[in-house]
């Protein structure tokens, strides 16, 4: 990544000029296989999960923007509901 960097300031622009041969010719460190299961197994979980609470917010969200005109309006009335 720095030498991209130097390239795109060379350039006084953004990473545009990057060229192919730039990225063949680069080394990128990759773990080797056992760690990467390893890996997969502890952040695959994680993963899920920041998904599932995006699906939910998204859902919960709608639902919100749905009921709060209603109340506020008081088409819907919860004064009697007991908690």
């Amino acid at each position: 990544l720095p030498n991209f960097r130097q390239i795109a300031a060379d350039k006084a622009t953004t990473m545009g000029h990057i060229k192919r041969i730039h990225l063949t010719e680069s080394i990128v460190a990759v773990p080797p296989d056992n760690i990467l299961k390893q890996a997969n197994i502890i952040l695959n979980p994680i993963l899920e999960q920041i998904i599932n609470n995006k699906v939910n917010s998204r859902y919960l969200s709608s639902i919100r923007d749905s009921l709060l005109p209603k109340l506020m309006s008081g088409e819907i009335d919860v004064s009697k509901i007991e908690i």
